[in-house]
């Protein structure tokens, strides 16, 4: 466990927690893996933004979920992170199918041509 440094157990930590459904403290841990986090590890930060977006969701804060949806960078949408994408999209939709956050987010995911769709 040595070569985890404090960034790398928040975002286990956050991990954790977001799988369990505890949104209040899946965002504590991700606000705390992005302050710490080494600016070259750009993937890990994709993945901490994309759990900080369904944290924010899962807690009604739909403007905060959105725009730190829109944060998570294009050329890191794809595997995991585009699965979480993904699934941030659907449970969007789901939650909050005709507000106006919903469509920033769709005109941002048409914009982008990503693969959150």
């Amino acid at each position: 466990m040595r070569f985890y440094d404090q960034a790398e157990l928040e975002l286990l930590a956050l991990i954790a927690n977001f799988t369990l459904g505890r949104w209040a403290e899946a965002e504590a841990h991700a606000h705390r893996n992005l302050a710490l986090l080494r600016p070259d590890l750009k993937r890990n930060r994709a993945l901490a933004l994309v759990h900080l977006a369904h944290a924010q969701l899962g807690q009604d804060a739909l403007g905060h979920a959105v725009a730190t949806g829109r944060a998570v960078p294009a050329d890191a949408r794809h595997g995991r992170t585009g699965r979480l994408l993904n699934a941030f999209d659907a449970r969007l939709k789901t939650r909050a199918p005709d507000t106006s956050e919903t469509k920033e987010w769709a005109d941002h995911i048409r914009q982008m041509g990503s693969t959150a769709a």
